[in-house]
């Protein structure tokens, strides 16, 4: 993927190896899909969908058609988008949507299906919209994360993950589970955390599933 870098006065937040990083006011740095690389890709391979970097980070790639074309071959004259997401090591995944021309539309992160970070919302190059999907979690994933290190698991490898609404407490909340194997009797560790400082508001434990033969 092509970078494009103009300059503009309106605040911007820009986008670095994994994701949304700092504030740069005056310049700004807005993806381009490549459109003719892409195209050679496909024509090599016509079940292409990506491919994975030396750093282990998988990309894919793929492309949406009208509706009268949906599901058909590829045909660059019928396509109304270029779908590109990269999805890291560490669980987040970085997704992008493109115009027909290959420009960024609306970028997108998620931690497995969790909605997180900035999403953001592009015409002609600038910023029209974007969202905090972290505003009511200032403990933050990367925290939960950490946490489940230090607690005998780890989120970014293995386990379930669900934020939510607590309506008896009224705050927002984690719930977390992993199965817990270097003991003798593996079991499934669970915990439901404060999505505003991290503080433990359960802990529980579960018999792990049996694996049917």
């Amino acid at each position: 993927m092509l970078t494009l870098s103009c300059n503009s006065k309106s605040q911007d937040l820009t986008e670095s190896g994994k994701g949304v990083t700092k504030i740069n006011e005056k310049k700004m740095t807005v993806k381009i899909f490549n459109i003719p690389e892409y195209e050679k890709k496909l024509k090599a391979n016509p079940d292409y969908i990506g491919y994975k970097t030396k750093e282990n980070v998988e990309v894919k790639q793929n492309y949406m058609l009208d509706d009268q074309h949906f599901g058909g071959d590829y045909n660059p004259k019928y396509v109304i988008e270029y779908l590109h997401s990269e999805k890291f090591p560490d669980g987040f995944t970085d997704s992008y949507i493109f115009n027909k021309d290959g420009f960024l539309t609306e970028y997108e992160r998620y931690f497995d299906d969790i909605e997180t970070g900035i999403w953001k919302k592009y015409l002609e190059g600038k910023i029209v919209s974007q969202e905090n999907k972290d505003i009511n979690y200032p403990f933050s994933i990367d925290d939960v994360i950490l946490f489940s290190k230090k607690n005998n698991g780890d989120l970014s490898k293995s386990g379930s993950f669900k934020r939510s609404y607590d309506d008896q407490q009224k705050i927002y909340i984690y719930t977390i589970e992993w199965v817990v194997k270097n003991v003798e009797k593996p079991y499934t560790q669970g915990f439901v955390l404060n999505g505003g400082d991290g503080k433990i508001i359960k802990t529980y434990r579960k018999d792990s599933p049996r694996i049917k033969m």
